[in-house]
This record gives C-alpha cells, structure tokens and sequence, in this order.
C-alpha cells in the first residue's frame, strides 16, 4: 500500500542546534485496522521512531485511503518527549494529498489549548478608504392626521426550523469475551485487542455533548463516563463533573445487581483544552478496578456510544 512520509524536528530553544534526549512515540487510533482488500488486520503497537540530531522521519500509511476499516475515524498520535519530559502530544491525520513528504507542523496545530497561540505573523492592516460624498438631503413632508387603528391581521407562518443536531456513533466488536486490564487505577477501557471504548465528534469551545452509551457488561470494576483532553488523557468525569472521580464511579454502572439503577442521557461541556488536533471532542468509557470486570464489544453484543453536539447554551 502506499505510505506518506511524515518528517520533523526538535532544537535546543537556547542555543538553536538539534535538541538532545529526543524521543519520539507514534500510535495509531483505533489499535486495529483492517485491510479488506488484502484480508488481513493491521496492529498498531506504540511505535518509537529513531530519532538523530534532533531530527525524525517515518513512514506512514494516510488516514483517508481507501478499503480500509474503519471507513472514518483514523488517526495517528504523536508524543515528543525531551529528556523524559513530553513537549508535544497531539492527534493527526495524514492525508493522502500528492504522495510527497509532509512536515509535522503542517498536520497539527501549534498548541491548540492556549487561546491566539497561532503559527505565523498577522499581516499589516490595510489602508482606510476614502469616504463617499453625502448624499442630498430629503424634504421633509407635512405630517398628517393619525388614522384609526387597523384590525388585526392572520397570524404569519412559522419560522423555519434550527439547525439540525450534530451527531456521530461509535460501533465497537472487536473484542473477546475476557477480562478488563487491571487498573488500580481510573484509565480508558480497552477491547483485547486494544481498541479504546470511546467516540469522537466535530465540537468547538462551549459546545455541549450529550451522550447515549449502550453496552454488556459484568464482574466488579468501577465504570464511568470521561471527556478527555487534547492529547487524550481523562479530563473531566461524568458523575462528579470535575477532573476528579467519584470513589465507586457512576452510580447507574455501580457493579451489583442488589440494586435497582435509573439513568438517562450523559452530558459534558467542552472546553478549549478539551479539543484534539482534528478538532475533535472525544468521549470515553473509564474503569477502575483489579478483579475481576468485563465489558462485551463483540459481533454478538456490540458495544455502542452515541454522541450528540447540541451547541452552545443559548
């Protein structure tokens, strides 16, 4: 299959050469993919690239070639790290486009989370046009008598609707029937095969998410819903509505059957930092726990998120 290579590079900001104790870290979101011409799956371990003198290159298939699954959704995630310290996380995609070597800084933004960082200078302001010529002055009519009160007229037509409601679905069945990796604790849950239970969607800063979760599951870990960050690290969680978990999770996903649950729709505002580098917001499923847990995403008990963007509050 054709690949595209993504190039880039880190200096020393103090002495402008190659910056030393670079490393580099590329990861593929969802963990599999699928090449259906080929018939065959395509893993996606973390994957360290060489990094010299500052410098890094790889190559890598585009995010938008055709017959492979899934169709949407797939992108790759960069971690930079100079000495141990990462300097850089974001999400990209790498665009099929004439086949020539591409620069990272051209795939992401600078620094999505830190408002008017931009890349390059503003241009200078235009000059000021001159002003028109005035046009002449009306003449004023004499005012006449006011007229009795007309009846009052059909009621008008009604406006046309609003926009419509954003939505998008994740559909996940990749997994075996085995247990949760441990997790002392609170992390994203993943399939077997390591595929992330989450869903992303188009959002903007005040956005808000509502989100529909339907899924299987068994044994005793905590579960909770998450909204992540830009470089994909739980940010903010679903029952405290805070960047920190409540003990035992959500209530509605406790794990026993000695109680009787009522839940309805989650909901989370974005906020800036909460944007990836596709300008995306991304929804999770988060667990905790070392015994025994499942959750099912498999052909026959799919697990399913979808995501509503209604908009800013009005």
């Amino acid at each position: 299959m054709p690949r595209r290579t993504v190039h880039g590079t880190v200096n020393d900001l103090f002495t402008d050469g190659a910056a030393a104790g670079v490393t580099v870290t590329l990861s593929a979101l969802p963990r599999r993919w699928t090449d259906e011409t080929g018939d065959r799956v395509l893993a996606a371990p973390d994957h360290p690239v060489t990094v010299a003198a500052g410098a890094w290159s790889v190559s890598l298939l585009p995010t938008d070639e055709p017959g492979i699954e899934p169709a949407t959704g797939r992108y790759y995630r960069l971690v930079e790290s100079v000495a141990g310290v990462p300097v850089r996380r974001r999400t990209f995609e790498v665009p099929t486009g004439d086949g020539s070597p591409v620069d990272i800084l051209d795939l992401v933004v600078a620094d999505p989370a830190l408002p008017g960082y931009v890349r390059g200078a503003a241009g200078p302001p235009g000059a000021t046009g001159p002003a028109g010529p005035a046009g002449p002055a009306g003449v004023a009519g004499a005012q006449g008598p006011q007229g009795p009160a007309g009846a009052t007229g059909p009621q008008g037509p009604a406006g046309p609707a609003g926009s419509g409601i954003r939505t998008a679905q994740a559909r996940i069945t990749d997994g075996a029937i085995v247990d949760l990796p441990s997790a002392p604790s609170w992390t994203i849950a993943l399939t077997s095969v390591g595929t992330p239970l989450q869903c992303a969607i188009a959002a903007a800063a005040g956005d808000r998410i509502r989100v529909h979760l339907s899924m299987l599951y068994a044994g005793s870990r905590f579960m909770d819903l998450a909204l992540l960050d830009s470089a994909g690290a739980i940010a903010q969680y679903g029952a405290s509505g805070t960047s920190s978990p409540l003990s035992e999770g959500a209530p509605e996903f406790y794990p026993s059957t000695s109680f009787s649950t009522a839940s309805s729709a989650g909901m989370f505002t974005v906020g800036s930092g909460h944007i990836n580098g596709s300008g995306q917001a991304v929804v999770a499923l988060a667990q905790q726990g070392v015994a025994a847990g499942k959750v099912y995403a498999n052909g026959t008990y799919p697990w399913r998120m979808l995501l509503e963007n209604l908009g800013a509050s009005p």
